[in-house]
């Protein structure tokens, strides 16, 4: 919620979100400190006290928003304003809250009671979890505008602070029972449980991440997919914390152990890209490693006297977990590296099974045995692969992974042997995926960043240098200098932007067009020497790219100019009626920059059109039909609109550089949609009843999602 509210100010840049979820984390573990601090230093009385007036004095933070005279700059990093916004506006209240959950428990036990464990609140506070995260997109975001969310949010602090100040006045002290007494659980203030710990909390959040991540990139960009994996994660914290395990420790061990061989498996060497079954396999994977690690941590968990420091590694394990898979890995990996070094370490941190044990001797046969494994398998690739293709085709790769999986999975019983075992079968199906790339063409350049994975390969099939970014195509340029100039993929001259330039007639001193989104440079064929263009780019990876790997730009008769930074911010220093055409390409991946697609968004960009200008926006897109979105726009703006979705042509790129596409144009002149309307291939942009137009106070993803991409 309060990351929404930023954005409009901030722009669509993923360092507004990353900079929220490190902040928050942040202040959890704050909470859990401060909770810490209260139950260890202050007696019961004092500490429930102190508590309920802290939450009482910071109802002063309440409504939560944003300071009126804030303005953030937009020409340098933004990260250190945002952060003192936060820490000034929701952060002292979101501390205090945070402290609530293990506070509630120590008071729980502290009040004498023996049955059950104060532990089963915790299992509460994560089900409470579990039903936000599900609630926001699904309930509260189409109910609710930004507004009412944060008054509603304010009513439901205030609602807690009188549930705590009660909580505070009607519970009395007792003599703690039998359970709750400290006993041999309370090693885990030992050096060696502390660190524990830490990894069993780090682990499970560092393969959530790099799974969402990873599920997002490599198989489908899907709105909201994100959500999975983390109810999933929660969910293994309720049933362990509650005390049900639905699956016995052992079994679980068993699942684990070929969950996470399918995932390796089907993620480096079967490559599908149909999206159920790989996704059913990591989100089982992580259900099971969840649930193994968290387990654990219900079994370390000491009594009620070191309850709350028990909290502190918990949340300081999560922290450490979330940067190394959010923040380090994006720096220190061109692809999605941290998800298989994740599955690695979920192998390696799960219980032994009593197979396990065995003479010191067989420790290095843990090492040895992988190590053999793998050289079988580069042998095998490099060599046997192809006979067996000459005979079998391409499904013979299974004679070379169905043998190796089983090898791995007789080892699932030593976590060292099964932990590099799998390493093992990552890294050939990775050297697998190399040599099928270099048959395909060379990879010129991977990279990866905030923005998500980028690759420039050339593919010798159609002859092109291609730009993908995450799983969708973003440019592409033919080789030969005959074709170079030849406008391809979503912007192709038989699709949809094809006829915008056929149609909207060029200007005697030259066309003035604002391009939001960079890519490949593609769009620059359609420029005159007379032209004035303007690229809007975010990502300065994608600058480098189009500058460097793509001619586009420079073959360029017009002048064009890149603005680096995001498009809506950018905009606002433009002069008004300065554009004769406005064009929105700006999606990542199938991502939505939704704060380009709101009505305050729609009108500045119609402030900055000249009176005759057009708006042209691109929504292609895999999974979110947006045509009624922007025909409910252009309604509340009063303006007219046309649309035109071209046929299917290979979507992915992998044979063809033509796409298809959806593109819509909008002008406040309807003389301008004469020749469209005229065009059968195009027809009237008309609304959705019964859905609410996006402002920068309300947007709900969930209304527009395909039943079926």
């Amino acid at each position: 919620m309060f990351g929404k509210l930023v954005l409009p100010l901030l722009g669509g840049a993923p360092a507004v979100w990353n900079t929220c979820l490190v902040f928050f984390q942040v202040a959890l573990l704050m909470g859990y400190v401060y909770a810490h601090a209260v139950a260890g230093w202050m007696g019961f009385r004092l500490g429930s006290i102190v508590h309920s007036v802290l939450l009482g004095l910071f109802l002063v933070f309440l409504p939560l928003g944003l300071p009126p005279a804030w303005n953030p700059p937009i020409d340098s990093n933004p990260v250190p304003e945002l952060l003192m916004m936060l820490a000034s506006s929701v952060g002292v209240p979101f501390v205090a809250l945070s402290a609530c959950a293990p506070l509630l428990q120590d008071w729980y036990s502290k009040s004498g009671c023996t049955e059950p464990s104060p532990y089963f609140l915790y299992a509460v506070s994560n089900a409470g979890s579990f039903a936000g995260l599900l609630g926001y997109p699904l309930v509260v975001e189409p109910c609710l505008t930004l507004k009412e969310q944060v008054w509603g949010w304010s009513l439901g602090y205030a609602a807690v602070f009188l549930l705590i100040a009660s909580a505070a006045v009607i519970t009395r002290p007792g003599t703690r029972g039998p359970d709750l007494v400290p006993g041999p659980s309370s090693a885990a203030g030992s050096p060696i449980n502390r660190f524990r710990l830490l990894v069993l909390a780090a682990v499970p959040v560092a393969l959530l991440q790099s799974m969402t991540t990873f599920i997002t990139t490599d198989i489908a960009a899907v709105p909201l997919l994100w959500v999975a994996p983390l109810a999933v994660y929660l969910l293994s914290f309720v049933l362990v914390f509650s005390g049900v395990h639905p699956i016995p420790q052992n079994k679980q061990v068993k699942l684990q152990s070929g969950a996470l061989i399918c995932v390796v498996v089907w993620a480096f060497w079967v490559k599908s890209s149909w999206l159920a079954l790989p996704a059913v396999f990591n989100l089982f994977a992580l259900f099971v490693t969840a649930m193994l690690c968290h387990g654990e941590l219900s079994r370390l968990r000491p009594g009620a006297d070191r309850l709350t420091e028990f909290y502190v590694w918990l949340s300081l394990g999560g922290i450490l977990g979330g940067v190394f898979a959010g923040i380090v890995s994006p720096l220190l990996f061109h692809g999605v590296m941290e998800y298989p070094l994740s599955l690695v370490l979920a192998a390696l941190v799960r219980p032994h099974e009593k197979s396990g044990t065995g003479p010191r001797s067989r420790h290095s046969l843990d090492i040895l045995l992988p190590l053999l494994l793998l050289l079988a398998l580069t042998v095998g690739i490099r060599h046997l692969r192809w006979l067996l293709e000459t005979a079998y085709g391409s499904s013979s790769i299974l004679f070379l992974v169905i043998p190796a999986s089983i090898a791995v999975y007789l080892a699932a019983g030593r976590p060292v042997r099964f932990a590099l075992g799998l390493g093992a079968l990552v890294i050939a199906g990775h050297l697998s995926g190399v040599l099928d790339g270099n048959l395909r063409g060379d990879t010129l350049f991977a990279d990866r960043n905030f923005f998500g994975v980028m690759k420039v390969q050339v593919d010798r099939r159609v002859d092109a240098v291609t730009f993908s970014h995450g799983t969708a195509l973003h440019g592409s340029q033919y080789r030969s200098p005959a074709r170079k100039r030849e406008p391809t993929c979503y912007h192709s001259l038989t699709g949809p932007l094809g006829d915008v330039f056929a149609y909207v007639p060029a200007m005697p001193e030259g066309r003035r067009v604002a391009v939001a989104g960079l890519g490949a440079g593609t769009m620059a064929c359609y420029a005159d020497a007379r032209d004035h263009w303007v690229f809007y780019e975010i990502d300065p990876a994608v600058v480098g790219i189009a500058q460097n790997y793509f001619s586009f730009l420079a073959d360029s008769p017009s002048e064009t100019r890149i603005v680096p930074g995001d498009a809506r911010l950018s905009l606002r220093k433009a002069s008004d009626a300065y554009f004769h055409m406005i064009v929105l390409d700006a999606f990542s991946s199938d991502s939505i920059p939704v704060h380009l697609l709101t009505r305050e968004a729609f009108d500045l960009y119609l402030q900055k059109l000249a009176p005759s200008g057009v708006l042209v926006v691109n929504i292609t897109n895999r999974h979110l039909e947006l045509d009624g979105l922007l025909g409910n726009l252009a309604k509340s703006l009063n303006v007219r609109g046309v649309i035109r979705s071209d046929s299917f042509s290979d979507t992915r790129g992998k044979s063809s550089v033509t796409c298809s596409s959806t593109w819509a144009v909008l002008a406040r002149d309807a003389k301008v949609l004469v020749p469209f309307q005229e065009d059968s291939r195009w027809r009237e942009l008309s609304g959705r009843a019964g859905v609410r137009t996006w402002t920068d106070d309300f947007s709900n993803l969930v209304q527009f999602l395909k039943i079926s991409p």
